[in-house]
């Protein structure tokens, strides 16, 4: 296992792709804070007498409501949740750390509640601070390390194990049209020359190779729609931003996030966890696939 030197803090980290995978760690975090301050009772906890289970109860509330107020106000309100290849472990432990300052306000308060003669004093309050990281922040930040590592290890295999498979294939070229969502725009390609599909907004911008270089074309649709349009087994969603064209894959990495396709050394597009098993059944088939044909005419 890596320790916490730079090389790992710098290394690429997951994050929940989906607010349901958010909630489910949220509310296991919240029953392991409410089961350790139970069974242990540290901090003089035990001083509440039969109020104790209710009042690790309402801990654990506080650890989930703060930590989903958290998520969505840090990063799905601005954003920084769909910046996954910049995520890595120092900025996962630097968010937890945010989160879990917030989870002790949050207790301060709950405990000003419950004492109501209790009065504000600065020394209690950062004391209470340091209870809250030794009971959330150093579990957190250790079972994180574990997650990267085994993470690591098991897409590094499984890219292993993909590369071989896919080196098998063999693809056959055929046309494609892809129409806008309006269908007053219609473009019309070879799959040879297709190298993916980014999404941009309401755009999608096509990448194709085309004799003087890489030519970008920008179509107005969803990247749905063109999912819908253009992919087959060789045409492959592989995230919620890419679409690519498995006949220009050069090779197939791995790091704890996910896979990593290569279609050029420069060129990597990531793999979305959700997508994996899906690449593991394209990539595994059989040695010739057969492609359909697709006729181009005008839109109607």
């Amino acid at each position: 296992m890596n320790f916490l030197t730079i090389s790992s803090l710098n290394s690429p980290f997951p994050r929940s792709e989906d607010i349901q995978s958010t909630m489910r760690g949220l509310l296991l975090a919240s029953l392991i804070v409410a089961s350790i301050l139970y069974f242990f009772r540290p901090f003089g906890i035990e001083h509440f007498g039969n109020r104790l289970l209710r009042v690790c109860l309402v801990f654990g509330m506080i650890t989930f409501i703060t930590g989903l107020a958290y998520e969505i106000a840090i990063f799905r309100l601005t954003g920084l949740n769909h910046k996954e290849k910049e995520w890595t472990l120092m900025k996962w432990i630097l968010s937890t750390s945010g989160l879990v300052l917030m989870i002790a306000i949050g207790n301060y308060i709950f405990i000003a509640f419950l004492v109501e003669e209790m009065q504000f004093e600065i020394l209690p309050f950062f004391a209470m601070l340091g209870y809250t990281f030794l009971v959330a922040l150093i579990p957190t930040a250790i079972s994180g390390l574990i997650t990267q590592n085994r993470l690591l290890h098991k897409n590094l295999n499984l890219a292993s194990s993909l590369e071989r498979e896919y080196h098998k294939k063999k693809y056959k070229n055929f046309d494609v049209e892809l129409t806008s969502n309006e269908r007053n725009q219609t473009l019309q390609f070879n799959s040879e020359e297709l190298l993916f599909v980014e999404a941009m907004q309401n755009y999608v911008s096509i990448y194709l190779e085309k004799e003087n270089g890489v030519e970008r074309k920008l179509v107005r649709n969803s990247l749905k729609n063109t999912a819908d349009q253009i992919c087959n087994e060789q045409i492959i969603r592989c995230h919620r931003s890419y679409i690519i064209n498995a006949q220009k894959i050069s090779k197939i990495t791995g790091n704890a996030q996910g896979l990593i396709v290569h279609l050029s050394e420069e060129l990597r597009i990531p793999v979305s966890r959700t997508y994996v098993e899906k690449i593991k059944v394209l990539l595994n088939t059989s040695e010739e696939l057969s492609i359909p044909q697709y006729s181009f005419s005008s839109p109607k």
